[in-house]
């Protein structure tokens, strides 16, 4: 664990500090799972969707710098009544 965990824990009394140490040893074993999940499913979107992959990424970045854009991350009512 990195030091800030440390000394956040040293502050806190006994059974708080028990308390939050306990959390993040569940915490750090399912943060494990849930990155490699994501990992394998970008490498997936990689290798299957490439192109459409590096059009939404470059939606993202647009967005990112100008937010009046259309969001990404939001599905288009026309597509919505579509389905």
């Amino acid at each position: 664990m990195s030091k800030f965990v440390f000394k956040l824990i040293s502050l806190l009394r006994p059974a708080a500090a028990t308390s939050l140490l306990r959390k993040l040893l569940l915490a750090i074993p399912e943060a494990i799972i849930h990155h490699r999940a994501f990992t394998a499913f970008t490498e997936s979107l990689q290798a299957e969707n490439a192109e459409e992959l590096v059009k939404w990424e470059a939606q993202v970045k647009s967005w990112e710098a100008d937010q009046t854009l259309p969001c990404p991350y939001e599905i288009p009512e026309e597509s919505k009544s579509s389905s």
